[in-house]
């Protein structure tokens, strides 16, 4: 063709050989009817603008009906929730998407990355090449958007170290551990199986929050993906492995000790977490019962979630002290008692508390100024009014326990008990924060105090969170 010709310009669809070609909008290459009707079942994104979207073909009458408003549903402006990018994998996130996203993430690096010295000539000063944490769930599709998302950062000239599996609070410290400029988590933790997105932090495993209070880094990434993004250098960057599981497990060592024989049920979606439980279980005189859940999104907050009655059967079944569910995310978490009720999140954060007290003299904690703890049941009427929020009013009337505010995302709790050299702090969605080796949200710590509360004395657990 001559370079002087113009770009042939593919319309959206055209009658070739009396077969319609369905061309996507954006795109150049057609694709079959199969695969249009498909995408309209889907309620692919893109079908909300295309003109075709009315040929439902053969769809049944119901699908065809409510493609509209479906269609409309999924049109969201923004992948940005309040803790990080979510969207359905290959409908709103693919593997292109990702090297978008990922080269976005790199360009806002380089222009924080501080300023060293070279040893070149005629160049005395440049900037300090980023090294990112790149990690991903159990999730069938992550591996598929990592790939691309390593690729982007090595293209724009970024370290990459891949920690491979794992959840959000192994990742974290990996981030922290590694002093590494920034880390990338490809996760749809929270989300039904279909969805996937990315978490990120920055240095010391600091997440990046969907929030006005701080530089919002999480809109600056999406703001990126519509400019066009330049490289910082032409020399790509190198990738290493590293087993992060190593020196994360040897640092929850120190929290398994002193503890009586107990009999705990646990459950979890993540099989890598199992794993773990179970190697820091075998040398202690607890025995554990693992209950495998399916990849889903569940609510550990609700008694009547089918995960937290199987724990709550196997509670009962076995007779064991208490049962524990931990969710996909590896932070958020629940307490079953040894009656086989959920305990409510007062409740386990007052368990949280009454550990620390064994250990420490005064306890400071961080508590969303806008917290409310709803009772995971009705109250009997010769129960004492110890659930909801009379757990926080009367932890606050403990003279060794200080209260101070804290937002409500994962920035503004870490920041906050940084600055008030708080030991722990919750949320109102039930996330338990411990300060360890870094401020962290992990479910494997609070369970740990959890097993230290219960060791105290041997008062069962469903009268240790009532008085």
């Amino acid at each position: 063709m001559d370079a002087k010709t113009p770009p042939v310009e593919l319309p959206v669809a055209r009658e070739s050989l009396n077969s319609k070609l369905y061309i996507c909008p954006n795109e150049t290459h057609p694709i079959t009817r199969a695969v249009h009707l498909s995408r309209l079942a889907a309620y692919y994104p893109k079908c909300g603008t295309c003109p075709l979207r009315t040929d439902a073909g053969q769809l049944p009458r119901h699908t065809a009906s409510q493609m509209e408003s479906a269609q409309r549903r999924v049109q969201r402006p923004s992948l940005v929730t309040t803790e990080s990018l979510r969207g359905t994998y290959l409908n709103e996130v693919t593997r292109t998407q990702s090297r978008e996203i990922a080269a976005a993430l790199a360009a806002l690096l380089w222009q924080d990355a501080p300023l060293v010295a070279t040893l070149r000539a005629d160049q005395l000063v440049g900037r300090a090449r980023p090294l990112v944490v790149v990690g991903h769930d159990e999730r069938t599709s992550s591996p598929d958007i990592v790939t691309g998302a390593v690729s982007a950062l090595r293209r724009m000239g970024c370290n990459v170290i891949d920690i491979g599996v794992a959840v959000r609070p192994t990742f974290w410290f990996a981030v922290n551990h590694l002093s590494a400029a920034a880390g990338l988590f490809v996760s749809g933790s929270g989300c039904d199986p279909s969805w996937t997105g990315f978490d990120f932090c920055g240095r010391g495993g600091t997440p990046w929050s969907d929030c006005s209070v701080l530089e919002n880094r999480l809109r600056r990434i999406e703001s990126q993906l519509d400019q066009p993004i330049s490289r910082a250098t032409r020399r790509a960057g190198n990738i290493r492995l590293f087993n992060t599981f190593v020196p994360y497990e040897a640092g929850l060592w120190k929290h398994f000790h002193a503890l009586r024989p107990l009999n705990v049920v646990v459950g979890t979606s993540q099989g890598i977490t199992i794993e773990l439980l179970q190697r820091l279980f075998g040398k202690l005189p607890c025995r554990l019962h693992a209950c495998r859940f399916p990849l889903r999104k569940r609510d550990p907050s609700n008694a009547e979630d089918r995960d937290v009655a199987t724990v709550a059967d196997e509670v009962l079944r076995r007779s064991a002290h208490f049962g524990f569910v931990i969710d996909d995310d590896g932070q958020r978490c629940s307490l079953i008692d040894d009656n086989g009720q959920l305990v409510d999140a007062g409740g386990l954060f007052k368990i949280v508390v009454d550990a620390l007290l064994a250990d420490e003299p005064t306890v400071t904690v961080a508590v969303h100024d806008r917290i409310d703890f709803p009772s995971s049941r009705p109250l009997n009427r010769d129960d004492e009014p110890s659930r909801g929020t009379s757990i926080v009013g009367r932890l606050q009337q403990r003279a060794n326990v200080r209260f101070v505010e804290t937002g409500p995302t994962f920035s503004e709790m870490q920041r906050t008990m940084t600055a008030h050299e708080a030991q722990t702090g919750v949320s109102q969605a039930g996330f338990v924060w411990l300060k360890d080796s870094m401020v962290t949200c992990d479910a494997i710590l609070t369970l740990a105090k959890v097993l230290q509360s219960a060791s105290l004395s041997d008062q069962p657990i469903s009268m240790r969170c009532r008085h």
